[in-house]
């Protein structure tokens, strides 16, 4: 964040984000498949980030709506203090978005500067509405027409996996290719090695105490009035 202040004003961030939740347990599993994790379950992880979380500041993690009535200055502070340094064990942190989207408005950028696409709706976006989007928000050009006479392929890169038109074009190529695969797999999603499924559920005690402060995340985040795709 730091090393970001003072970026240009002509630089756009585009913040793909999954629900909390969703970051959370996808995140686990991503690094169960990779071999990095050695907790026996999410819960083991997700509860002591809490209870760090609470000793940072008690008054915040126990009414986080007051959260959006801090300072620039404040926000900074709390962001350095609470949220550590991002590296991929901070499972908690990680898939709270509303105090990382603060500190970097608090920083300098601007909220024109700054796009949220959500992961439930990329899922739906057709490709030239996902093109379009991203040449309006970056100014960019794009050939409409040029495009359009590359449907077939403009849907593998750029809608997700289970699109009408991605599944259409991957049973095509199957029936000339028994090798083909089908594009943009989503490799963690299924992924049941090392009993990565089972693990990457919270117990009743930890979703509870989560779901309470990520949903209180989520409010304060809409009530920034970033654009959305």
């Amino acid at each position: 964040l730091r090393l970001s202040v003072g970026a240009p004003r002509h630089w756009r961030l585009l913040l793909v984000m999954r629900t909390p939740l969703d970051a959370l347990t996808s995140s686990y599993k991503m690094f169960v498949q990779w071999g990095w994790v050695r907790s026996a379950n999410l819960s083991s992880d997700v509860m002591p980030q809490l209870r760090r979380l609470r000793r940072c500041n008690p008054r915040l993690y126990d009414s986080p709506e007051l959260l959006g009535s801090l300072s620039d200055e404040q926000v900074l502070r709390y962001f350095e203090s609470c949220w550590g340094d991002g590296v991929w064990r901070n499972f908690v942190t990680n898939s709270l978005h509303y105090v990382c989207l603060r500190a970097w408005i608090a920083a300098g950028f601007s909220r024109e500067q700054l796009l949220l696409l959500s992961s439930e709706k990329l899922r739906t976006l057709q490709a030239h509405e996902l093109v379009d989007a991203l040449a309006n928000f970056t100014g960019l050009h794009h050939n409409a027409p040029l495009l359009a006479t590359r449907r077939e392929e403009l849907s593998a890169q750029c809608e997700a996996p289970d699109s009408a038109a991605n599944r259409a074009a991957w049973l095509r190529r199957r029936q000339r290719s028994k090798s083909s695969k089908a594009p943009l797999v989503n490799t963690h999603r299924d992924f049941n090695g090392s009993n990565a499924q089972v693990r990457s559920r919270l117990d009743t005690n930890a979703l509870a105490e989560f779901t309470r402060l990520a949903d209180a995340h989520e409010a304060l985040l809409a009530g920034l009035g970033l654009r959305e795709v």
